[in-house]
């Protein structure tokens, strides 16, 4: 871990050219090092370059220099005092044109004068550090960024905000009140008098707690859905359709498409948007016990896709009886049990599609069907167009919204994994208060429940906390 008390300079806007780049200074000898290489136009560097006389907030032209003194570009300075910036630290912004040269520039000339290239994430990191963020919000600011959908970037500027950081407060609110009354009757038994209303209304809360905490924890795949897209392997044996089917669903060609068997033997990945939602094809190598070396490659690789998909789509041939490899496919899926995110308790779903609907019908409905039970069923004609209307509305029915604005949804598995760790704890307090055990007993656990939620918001941590916050700010980018 680095020393965060010195001062780190990185790019603030994206790699390559454009309209505008900001270069982030932070750290106490930010308005030093910004004076060297930033002059206020005008005949204002006596008001205005004195570093810490500078107004906050406030916006001043002025010339980028090189450590030449040469004119590098002609740019605007912002100053944020500490603690009232991104970081609670001195922050400089240097806003100049895009040009990657000048940036480059200008952040090797800093580097050189003192300052130190950030890791990335390093500004976000600092501002949980001294308290400007929580965890949670401090992870809401890269799925901020990377917001694919309408929906997502909403979900993240609700945790930015800090709405999920407000609900697990009122949590660990509710568990401190009731650790006192436990460890009162610990501390202070004689004067403590038994009293089963006080425990019955305890465990009323810590009920309601554990529906709350429970409903939050069972929209963790729909969140997940909302942040990323849905993810759709198409799976079968070859010469199906699949490929058909993935251009067609795209509306463009993007896979190879030809009549010789294991064309595909690789995993093709593209994205679409069905009425503003994304969704995320892969296009995966035909699963059959033949073929060359590299096809064999291919389906092994189409395996860890499959693992990681919201929805499988089996692709039949329709023209065709169907076949050993088809039924072979089927029992494969069967024996994968509960795929994607197993260690999050969510399921793949399982779509049936029978393609080639526009020639003569040799799969019956209720042989499809039963390839899987249960599984959605379709039918559709990936040459002609046929069908894929349907299709895409019921893969659309699997990308559910929240019901409310109020509604929270939780997208991250780290968050997951602390609500259900919380909620079991929870369940064995609600047990031990119905069978009236000893308050030692209850009172462990509604403290596991407290660590649980703890860790989420970043406090108390149960594992390796350095860890922990190396691991999720290492996904962040530089000046950020």
């Amino acid at each position: 871990m680095n020393n965060y008390s010195d001062t780190i300079v990185a790019p603030a806007t994206p790699p390559g050219e454009g309209g505008v780049g900001v270069v982030r200074i932070s750290g106490p000898r930010a308005p030093e090092l910004a004076r060297r290489f930033f002059n206020v136009r005008g005949g204002r560097e006596k008001d205005a370059g004195s570093g810490p006389a500078w107004k906050p907030r406030h916006l001043y032209r002025g010339e980028i220099r090189g450590a030449g003194g040469e004119i590098l570009d002609d740019g605007l300075l912002l100053y944020m005092p500490a603690p009232y910036s991104y970081t609670g630290e001195d922050v400089i912004e240097i806003h100049g044109h895009g040009s990657p040269v000048m940036m480059a520039e200008l952040v090797r000339n800093l580097v050189e004068a003192g300052a130190r290239l950030a890791d990335r994430g390093e500004f976000t990191l600092r501002a949980y550090l001294r308290g400007k963020l929580d965890l949670t919000q401090a992870e809401a600011v890269l799925d901020l960024v990377q917001a694919q959908t309408r929906e997502g970037l909403s979900q993240a500027a609700g945790q930015l905000l800090g709405r999920l950081r407000d609900k697990i407060e009122a949590w660990r609110e509710a568990l401190i009140a009731g650790l006192a009354r436990l460890e009162a009757e610990i501390d202070f038994p004689e004067d403590v008098p038994e009293d089963r209303a006080g425990r019955k209304g305890m465990k009323q809360a810590l009920e309601t707690m554990e529906r709350e905490i429970a409903g939050m924890a069972s929209h963790f795949r729909e969140g997940k859905i909302l942040r990323e897209g849905l993810r759709v392997a198409i799976i079968g044996r070859p010469n199906v359709g699949k490929s058909s089917l993935f251009n067609a669903l795209l509306k463009k060609e993007r896979a190879l498409v030809d009549p010789e068997p294991g064309t595909t033997r690789d995993v093709i990945e593209a994205s679409a948007y069905i009425k503003g939602r994304k969704v995320v094809y892969y296009d995966t190598a035909g699963r059959r016990k033949t073929g060359g070396r590299v096809e064999q490659a291919g389906i092994r690789m189409s395996d860890h896709f499959l693992e990681e998909a919201d929805l499988i789509v089996l692709v039949l041939d329709g023209a065709e009886r169907l076949g050993p490899e088809d039924y072979q496919t089927a029992e494969w899926l069967k024996t994968q049990g509960e795929n994607g995110l197993r260690s999050a308790g969510t399921q793949t779903q399982v779509f049936v599609v029978v393609n080639k609907m526009d020639l003569p019908e040799a799969v019956r409905e209720e042989e499809a069907r039963g390839l899987y039970p249960g599984a959605g069923f379709s039918r559709v004609s990936a040459r002609e167009g046929t069908g894929l209307a349907g299709l895409e509305e019921k893969i659309l029915a699997l990308v559910a919204s929240p019901q409310s604005g109020d509604e929270i949804w939780i997208s991250n598995l780290r968050h997951y994994r602390g609500l259900i760790r919380a909620r079991e704890a929870l369940k064995r307090g609600i047990l031990a208060l119905a069978e009236d055990r000893p308050p030692e007993f209850i009172a462990e656990d509604l403290r596991e429940a407290g660590g649980s939620l703890g860790e989420i918001l970043g406090r108390e941590f149960l594992g390796d906390r350095e860890e922990v916050l190396s691991e999720i700010f290492s996904r962040f980018c530089l000046g950020k």
